[in-house]
């Protein structure tokens, strides 16, 4: 039995809340030459839930607005949602891609305006269905489906024009060293990570790894971590041996570097921050962990949420997003109303609390490039 905190989809009228702290621009180094990354905000997924029959639209953060947030953004300007249980997007190419599993689309649409360019639809193929999760790279985007296949779209015509079949339940996959890294989740009871050749798209081999992959991620050395929720356990279904790993990609021993159920390695940087709340527990502990270390030594952080939902670091600034869902009348994560996002900068101190949409399980950065 898997146990999932993401039940949770909902059109959101557009939702607005504010926090007091002044209006702040982030700026950041690490440009290349006169380039300097500047980052605007949040965007952050919300899954709905299907069993209630509330589908999924973006919430935005706006650093520059004194850190406003909008629920609905896709619906204010398409007339409709993103559909039911859109679970991971990519910003590729000025644009969003999102991989919506239970409405069986790829939606594509404006960094900017939100606005849809396409969506392509899955409904009908066996072999590609239910899309998980969406990297990009060169001018592609590959799709992790449920149906035990990445695919390979061209972003110049949003034709797929490749397929692979990897696991059974494929999950978040990261790209290292010219490779796509898939972990197959096989519904909790997976142990393998396919690795595709980007060049060939070919699936070159299966990596043994923990049980249950369901998240890759990769720091500025190239090294590839892996998250792994774990066993279940009956008579409670307690959740056990959640941890990060890095893969040994040269056939030797995987190494664990920290407990946890939710993880992020901002882009271009050698930290981990995870957040470890496995089911039965009734509190969440938060760390960092220094990858270049030689050993791993999580280093705690001072982040609350009632039942968080996902973590991630802006790399422009440091600020630190975890997201959560709300509490139900008992005490209980709620699945089917607004949940959450705290947002805390790079030392720890919360600078703004702000509503998301229900199932705020995915996060990402809008960054830009000014001379």
């Amino acid at each position: 039995m898997k146990h999932v905190r993401l039940f949770a989809l909902m059109l959101a009228a557009a939702t607005f809340a504010a926090c007091d702290d002044d209006e702040g621009t982030t700026t950041g180094g690490g440009g290349n030459g006169d380039v300097t990354p500047v980052s605007s905000g949040v965007l952050i997924v919300n899954q709905g839930n299907e069993g209630y029959g509330l589908e999924g639209d973006f919430t935005t953060v706006d650093y520059m607005d004194g850190y406003s947030a909008v629920t609905g953004r896709f619906a204010a300007v398409n007339g409709r949602s993103l559909g039911l249980t859109p679970n991971r997007s990519c910003i590729h190419g000025g644009k969003i891609y999102t991989a919506v599993t239970s409405s069986n689309t790829v939606e594509v649409c404006g960094k900017g305006d939100f606005r849809s360019v396409t969506q392509i639809a899955l409904a009908g193929n066996d072999t590609l269905s239910q899309p998980r999760d969406v990297v990009g790279q060169d001018g592609y985007v590959y799709v992790s489906l449920y149906s035990g296949h990445v695919c390979k779209i061209d972003t110049t015509d949003f034709s797929i024009v490749g397929a692979v079949a990897v696991g059974q339940y494929p999950e978040d996959m990261v790209i290292a060293g010219g490779k796509l890294y898939v972990p197959n989740c096989n519904y909790s009871y997976g142990t393998t990570v396919s690795e595709i050749d980007l060049v060939s798209f070919t699936r070159t081999r299966d990596i043994t790894v923990p049980v249950n992959p369901v998240k890759m991620e990769a720091d500025a050395q190239g090294n590839v971590y892996l998250l792994c929720s774990g066993e279940y356990l009956p008579p409670s279904y307690n959740q056990v041996g959640a941890a990060v790993w890095r893969l040994d990609l040269n056939g030797g021993n995987h190494v664990k570097v920290a407990d946890a159920t939710l993880m992020d390695i901002p882009e271009g940087t050698n930290t981990l921050y995870v957040a470890d709340f496995p089911y039965g527990v009734t509190s969440a502990t938060y760390a960092s962990v220094d990858l270049t270390q030689s050993t791993y030594t999580p280093v705690s952080l001072s982040l609350s949420a009632d039942s968080p939902a996902g973590i991630a670091v802006d790399p422009v600034n440091g600020n630190i997003v975890l997201t959560s869902y709300g509490l139900n009348d008992v005490g209980g994560a709620s699945y089917n109303t607004p949940g959450y996002a705290n947002i805390y900068d790079a030392a720890g101190t919360l600078l703004c609390k702000v509503e998301t949409g229900i199932g705020p399980c995915a996060i990402y950065f809008l960054t830009e490039h000014v001379d």
